[in-house]
């Protein structure tokens, strides 16, 4: 009974200890919103880009996405601008969050880079200067595509 205790408490830290080198690698080079300040005062771009028909998109439609959202990324951890957030897929458009302490610089990084993609119509950007969705929030829209 106490190998058998023994045995599991030892595969617990080994996965445990899997799990810290892992996320560990996982988040090397990302940098980290330290305090709650820091995290409010970061602004966000949304990207709207249009999809095949009104659901999710084709597989390489996705793909093709998944890989503009890495050169973005990649754009603006190297110029110390933002960084990636997250994406949805869904009614007919991929959104793309970008976040970062100025949106205006990093609209300027991405924009020659969307410029670059075969977009559909009906794309566009959103800047959100803060995070907050108040009546007194600035929002600005721009149309990437007509």
């Amino acid at each position: 009974m106490k190998a058998r205790a023994l045995s599991l408490i030892s595969i617990l830290l080994c996965a445990s200890l899997s799990t810290m080198a892992l996320s560990a690698c996982v988040n090397l080079g990302k940098p980290k919103m330290q305090t709650p300040q820091e995290r409010a005062s970061m602004q966000v771009l949304e990207l709207h880009l249009k999809l095949e028909g009104n659901t999710y998109g084709s597989d390489d439609e996705r793909r093709s996405y998944k890989s503009v959202e890495e050169a973005l990324d990649h754009a603006l951890r190297d110029a110390g601008a933002g960084e990636f957030g997250r994406h949805e897929f869904g009614g007919g458009y991929c959104r793309i969050y970008l976040y970062g302490p100025s949106v205006d610089k990093m609209s300027n990084i991405i924009e020659p880079i969307l410029r670059q993609q075969t977009l559909r119509p009906k794309c566009f950007m959103i800047k959100r200067y803060s995070q907050g969705f108040g009546p007194d929030a600035k929002i600005v829209r721009i149309e990437l595509t007509k």
